[in-house]
Order: structure tokens, then sequence, then C-alpha cells
């Protein structure tokens, strides 16, 4: 069983390209099978390779997009993968719609795997994540996103280690947090990761 992995991509480029993308995902879902037989459903990633032309069989494709929809001038795709972000079904979606950039961020928690292609921050300003649970306290467990190591450090203090000072930077923050789970040990648990910026 892999570890799944959730993609967003916001994808840029000529309103005809990005109409005729999502064309193409609204055809492959109307159809009443998958166009290719699968255990994902009709918009299997292996499936909108195989419409483009593609091999299903040469291009990694174990992962399907969840939803689409376009916002202004994004189309934006939710995608589940096994294991990380498809960059084989990505790279082969730009050399067919050459025309459109693919930014993303990807999470893969259970490898604390969090990346993303947007250097620049134009589509994805969070640079920072954290999950933290305090069974000790009610409805205690959180998910959040940071664009600065200073308001996830000013967050950490008010929400999580009760107004203790913690140091904008990573150490800083992941020792108030070890620092609070060793006296907590069996009610808390947290992860604190930053993005990796990934050069394509």
């Amino acid at each position: 069983m892999p570890n799944w992995c959730d993609t967003t991509y916001k994808i840029v480029g000529p309103l005809k390209s990005r109409k005729a993308f999502v064309a193409m995902l609204d055809h492959l879902n109307s159809l009443p099978e998958p166009l290719v037989p699968n255990g994902f459903g009709k918009l299997w990633l292996g499936c909108i390779v195989s419409y483009l032309g593609g091999s299903c069989e040469e291009i990694y494709c174990r992962g399907q997009i969840l939803g689409y929809r376009r916002i202004r001038n994004l189309l934006i795709l939710n995608v589940e993968s096994a294991w990380g972000e498809p960059m084989e079904t990505r790279e082969f979606l730009q050399s067919k719609f050459p025309d459109l950039q693919f930014f993303y961020q990807s999470e893969e928690p259970g490898m604390c795997v969090f990346e993303t292609n947007d250097k620049e921050r134009k589509y994805f300003q969070e640079r920072y994540i954290l999950d933290f649970s305090d069974e000790s306290r009610e409805n205690c467990y959180l998910w959040v996103y940071f664009g600065t190591l200073r308001s996830a450090a000013q967050f950490v203090s008010f929400h999580c280690v009760e107004g203790r000072k913690v140091k904008p930077t990573m150490e800083g923050i992941r020792e108030a947090l070890d620092d609070y789970q060793n006296e907590h040990p069996d009610p808390v648990s947290y992860m604190f990761e930053e993005f990796k910026v990934i050069e394509d």
C-alpha cells in the first residue's frame, strides 16, 4: 500500500489552451466507462495519457485527478498519486500543452515530503506546514500553512506551547514543540516541515 501524495496544480497560459485542457477532462469524465480499465476511475492519469497518445505502461500514471476548476486566469487541478508528485505525467502533459505552465505544491506526510516548483511564490505563497495535535485539549488538531518563519513562530507560541517564547527559525520552532511534547508525551504529536523548492 503506497503513501498517497496530494498535489495541487495551478496551470497558467492562453485561455484557448486552458479551455482545451478542461474540454479533454470533461470528455473523459462524461464517458460511460474509463477510457482505459483501471482501479481509479475515469480521470485516472493513465486515461489522460492514453487520450493524448501516450503509453500508460511507459509513463508512471499511478494516480488520479480528484477535481478541477477554472478560477480567473488559472486552471486548478487536485491530484492524488502514489508516493509523490507524478512528475512523468506532468512532463508529458507539458509536452502536449507547451504553452501552459504547471506550478504545483505537493504533500506526502507519511515520508515528510513537501515540495513546490513555484520558486517565486507567485501561486503558492506558503513555505512551511504544521501538523499539531494535543489530545489533552478539546478539538486541538491543527493543520496550518505559513509564509514565513516569523508567522509560524507566533502561531506556535500562541496556539501550541501555551505562550512560551519561540525563536523564528526551523530549529527554534522544533525545539519549542519538542520541549512541549516531552512534557506531554502521550497526548501530543507534531510535524513541522518546510516545502522544498524543486528546480524544473
